[in-house]
């Protein structure tokens, strides 16, 4: 496998598979209070960051833009290249 298709799988696991299992294992054990913190630390936190590590290492994207990241559906524009790139 070529490092591009590892990045990819990479990706698509820790935007996937990890979050559905993180919340599938607190719905379960911990209640609907622990998911809704999750869900919010998701989409404010996690998200962004993984984003813009994804980008920055795609040289799609430099320091500046960091910041935008953290508005919501900025991300959008990048979709292609965040899951096909």
């Amino acid at each position: 496998m070529s490092s591009k298709w590892v990045n990819r799988i990479l990706y698509w696991i820790l935007m996937v598979v990890l979050p559905v299992g993180i919340a599938f294992i607190l719905v379960t054990f911990y209640g609907a209070i622990w998911f809704l913190a999750y869900v919010f630390v998701h989409h404010l936190l996690y998200r962004p960051l993984i984003n813009i590590a994804r980008l920055h290492s795609l040289n799609v994207v430099d320091e500046k833009e960091f910041w935008r990241f953290f508005i919501p559906s900025h991300s959008s524009k990048y979709f292609r290249m965040l899951w096909f790139g």
